[in-house]
């Protein structure tokens, strides 16, 4: 080829120029930078979401499993509001418990019972319910001893339930006692036996220990005629509480120190991300069968007797997602709203613990940029008040 052709050609390929190039990697740098702040959106979008939805569902969980719990309080006692003049709902049962450390303790024959946490921190609420398929009324009973109780009838109550013994009726109570049943075969018909020591289980083939039966007797003595609760055979007396931002349950009526073995009644969790607990009693004061707003109330009931008046439980659930929030603020959670009561605070806390009215230094630590659910209900004590009716 002539020179001057090969020249001409080289001419015409032209390429990028530095500049072109430049102005092509901006472009593209600037579309990386889109990408990525639209990826940083929908990230934190799809975060808030989840936590969202976490917060959500440990909520839900938590105030399904509590309030099927509470429907439940006072199965097997509810006639304790009725029975004696109403005297023995209430009554601070003696409970003997051989696998207990603490072997002697005292429960409160009561459906639910409130502990009030001190200052706005969140309360615990025992249920007491009992668990037996063919016995749900109460039973007198004529003659006692510290192992055996003479009943009118003794149909349905059997070989390892759990009883609570109470009375006199005629007179104010003398107190209540947990026993174990562990007989009854007696010829009359009518007797049951506690003893403490072995007996034989219900079908007659396997020796048991009695745990509930104290080997030196109740601890108290009954004169003249009382009352029978029958429990079943396994009863629970379960508290519910909040620990470290858990809600726990507890089995206060069998005692179990397996995971880990450190001298404390093993509990169990329920839902994570759960703040707060808070619980008032609905107490019918002026009885007219209906609790008004300024009826819910976290006093006890000041005598046995007035316990037949607390006909529901209201209870409120503070759960809170785990996801920090750099531009949300929340505002402080409520509950208890009525229509004539202004709504309830919840005692917010920082997640380093110090007080929620100050701003922490680390904004991660500031409750305010978390998102919240709060459940409430209203659980009726179906089992007082159908154990009440005449």
């Amino acid at each position: 080829m002539p020179l001057k052709n090969l020249r001409r050609d080289r001419q015409g390929q032209g390429g990028f120029t530095l500049v072109e190039i430049m102005v092509g990697m901006l472009i593209g740098l600037i579309g990386i930078i889109v990408i990525f702040q639209v990826f940083q959106l929908t990230e934190s979008r799809k975060r808030t979401t989840t936590a969202g939805s976490d917060a959500q569902i440990a909520g839900s969980v938590a105030m399904f499993s509590l309030e099927r719990d509470l429907r439940l309080g006072g199965f097997g006692f509810g006639a304790a509001a009725s029975a004696s003049g109403g005297s023995l709902m209430g009554c601070n049962v003696n409970v003997f418990d051989n696998a207990n450390p603490a072997t002697n303790f005292a429960l409160r024959l009561a459906p639910v019972v409130i502990t009030d946490g001190v200052a706005g921190a969140p309360d615990s609420i025992t249920v007491l319910w009992g668990s037996s398929l063919t016995f749900s009324n109460f039973e007198t009973f004529s003659a006692t001893t510290d192992t055996s109780k003479l009943l009118k009838f003794r149909n349905g109550i059997d070989r390892g339930d759990l009883a609570v013994v109470g009375g006199p009726l005629t007179t104010a109570p003398q107190g209540c006692h947990l026993i174990q049943v562990t007989d009854n075969t007696n010829a009359d018909q009518r007797t049951i036996n506690h003893i403490a020591g072995n007996y034989t289980s219900k079908d007659g083939t396997t020796a048991l220990i009695t745990r509930y039966n104290n080997p030196g007797g109740p601890g108290m003595t009954f004169a003249g005629a009382g009352i029978v609760f029958d429990l079943g055979p396994y009863p629970r007396a379960n508290k519910w509480s909040i620990r470290n931002g858990k809600l726990t349950l507890e089995d206060l009526l069998h005692y179990v120190d397996l995971n880990p073995a450190d001298g404390q009644n093993d509990w169990i969790e329920v839902a994570d991300g759960v703040l707060d607990l808070q619980a008032q009693y609905g107490y019918d004061a002026n009885l007219d069968g209906q609790i008004a707003d300024n009826e819910w109330t976290v006093a006890t009931p000041p005598a046995n007797a007035d316990w037949s008046k607390v006909l529901a439980i209201r209870v409120a659930i503070l759960a809170r997602s785990g996801e920090y929030e750099k531009g949300y603020t929340a505002t402080t959670p409520v509950w208890g709203c009525g229509m004539s009561v202004s709504c309830t605070n919840f005692l917010m806390t920082n997640l380093d613990g110090s007080a929620g009215a100050t701003t922490p230094t680390d904004p991660t630590v500031d409750w305010r940029h978390y998102r919240y659910r709060v459940y409430e209900t209203v659980v009726p004590f179906r089992n007082v008040i159908w154990g009440a009716a005449p």
